[in-house]
């Protein structure tokens, strides 16, 4: 018989650096989108040299730290971290829906939605959209795991709501956020860049 592996928790100064850089990432994003605005910060010339202005750089940075934030998480979990995993995913997924009502919801409606459904026609159009979709997809995955893996708000959910197939859903999940990023990196270099 085999010996079931003790899940190894991580350190409180881990915990800690993971809460703080999180923390920080969303109060910077926060004060970034409160001080910016079409005619304030955000409006002033990228800093890539592309014909994007400040804010879209910025969130283009913030997006791969999302990215990159979101992929330590998996190997946390495959190093058997699981609570140190839990604590990270849980602060990237907020990040992403502060980033996704304050940026990409604002940006999806002032310049994709105008026009449609003939914008569905052309290119910027289709992707946009897509890129939307699969978003919005990977956020409710994403609140859905965090609900059903925690000990505490798993009971809100019904009996018939909470899959044994989660480990499978996280995949998923990376997968889609890892493939919504790279329709926006797609996206950045059709709007700003060609």
């Amino acid at each position: 018989m085999t010996e079931k592996r003790k899940p190894i928790s991580p350190s409180r100064n881990g915990k800690i650096a993971v809460a703080v850089f999180i923390i920080v990432a969303i109060i910077g994003s926060a004060i970034f989108l409160a001080l910016g605005g079409p005619t304030g910060l955000a409006a002033q010339p990228g800093i890539f040299g592309t014909k994007a202005n400040l804010f879209s750089d910025l969130n283009l940075i913030a997006q791969v730290v999302l990215l990159v934030g979101l992929s330590l998480g998996f190997v946390f979990a495959r190093q058997g971290h699981y609570s140190l995993h839990q604590y990270n995913q849980t602060g990237w997924v907020f990040f992403n829906i502060v980033l996704t009502i304050f940026i990409m919801v604002v940006a999806f409606v002032e310049y994709a939605i105008p026009g449609m459904p003939g914008n569905l026609r052309n290119a910027y159009g289709l992707v946009s959209t897509i890129h939307a979709a699969l978003g919005l997809l990977a956020i409710f995955a994403g609140v859905y795991l965090l609900i059903r893996m925690n000990k505490r708000t798993n009971q809100w959910l019904p009996k018939k709501w909470r899959i044994s197939w989660w480990k499978r859903l996280m995949r998923l999940t990376l997968v889609l956020y890892l493939s919504v990023g790279v329709i926006g990196l797609v996206l950045y270099y059709v709007w700003y860049i060609r």
